[in-house]
């Protein structure tokens, strides 16, 4: 047996062999790991680099977006601010207009005395005085008290038999009871309005005349009356001249001779009445307005606008028609700056014409 190849292929030297190819195999790898993981670990940092610069830039912009939103909130809050400042501005500015034209327009007395009335006669024809007389009967369908006196006085005042009626039921049973000449219809009222009294009377078929009375001019509201079946129109407020051609048309004059003495149709105790109704009128649009009922404060314009012309307030008139205009256009704003107007207007009526209401 060879001693050297013994040696060589013994357990030992192969073990010491692998030994030495395992540490060598060892090296090799350890050096290729560390060259490999140098670039990868670096490029993993880089990354972590990168994405924390990333989360910071967000977070920037973040706050700024939300400092742009604050910043935006106040100066939409500030522009609400000073909108509301310039309405307010406007609609005061408005309110002031309004009052001093409605204080210009009211510098003047009532023509309620006797002697202007009577002046005023003396320039109208004969046949306008009131010496001329009438004879008929006419039923006045009216709710307002103040106007049914008034309208009583110019009709009794030129011989005419007066019958009263306060809302559109009353006048239809009156006139199913007893025979009138002329009927003076309200077309606003409580209870029955104008229109359907009218329509019922007129079904009945041979009728008196019907006029319609209202302060509602507008042509859709002319139409209602005349398809009603009125015979004709008088818008409030009405002078009396237009209420005396309508009483020449329909009822029978009877000459007589002129009269020296001369009553006026609106005396003190009528102007009385209408500076109590005055006072209520105040009353009652302070408290509307207060509320924002402007439903109430139509209803009180309305009544304004078809009786202040009558006892010598020409502008008053005007101006409840001017609100009634504006709520019915749906402008509360400018319905509440005229309310304001014609509040004062009753006001200034208080200190300079009526005393106390």
């Amino acid at each position: 047996m060879n001693p050297d190849k013994t040696s060589e292929s013994s357990p030992f030297a192969l073990t010491i062999r692998s030994i030495i190819v395992l540490m060598f195999a060892y090296i090799a790898y350890t050096q290729w790991m560390t060259i490999f993981m140098v670039p990868v670990i670096a490029l993993f940092i880089a990354t972590i680099a990168l994405l924390y610069k990333d989360t910071l830039f967000v977070k920037q912009l973040i706050a700024s977006e939300q400092q742009l939103n604050g910043d935006k909130d106040e100066l939409t809050v500030m522009i609400q601010e000073k909108t509301s400042a310039l309405n307010a501005t406007n609609k005061e500015l408005k309110r002031v207009k309004i009052a001093l034209e409605s204080a210009t327009q009211f510098n003047h007395k009532p023509l309620s005395s006797a002697s202007t009335r009577e002046s005023e006669q003396d320039n109208l024809p004969l046949n306008k005085r009131q010496d001329e007389k009438m004879t008929g009967e006419v039923l006045i369908a009216e709710d307002t008290p103040l106007l049914q006196q008034l309208e009583r006085r110019m009709l009794e005042g030129v011989g005419v038999t007066v019958t009263v009626a306060n809302n559109g039921q009353e006048a239809v049973d009156l006139a199913m009871k007893q025979h009138f000449d002329l009927i003076l219809m309200d077309m606003q009222m409580p209870v029955m309005d104008g229109i359907e009294a009218t329509r019922i009377i007129k079904e009945r078929g041979d009728q008196p005349p019907i006029i319609a009375v209202s302060a509602n001019t507008v042509q859709k509201y002319r139409d209602a009356f005349e398809q009603a079946g009125c015979n004709g129109f008088i818008a409030k407020p009405f002078e009396k001249e237009t209420l005396t051609q309508i009483l020449e048309k329909y009822l029978t004059q009877e000459n007589v001779q002129p009269k020296t003495t001369k009553v006026s149709d609106v005396d003190e105790e009528l102007m009385g009445a209408f500076y109590k109704d005055a006072a209520d009128n105040l009353q009652a649009l302070s408290a509307a307005l207060r509320q924002s009922d402007f439903k109430m404060v139509r209803k009180v314009a309305h009544n304004i606008k078809g009786s202040a012309a009558l006892f010598g307030f020409p502008e008053l008139s005007d101006q409840g028609k001017e609100v009634c205009d504006a709520i019915d256009s749906d402008q509360s704003d400018h319905a509440s700056a005229l309310t304001e107007a014609l509040v004062e207007a009753l006001e200034k009526i208080e200190r300079t014409e009526g005393g106390p209401l």
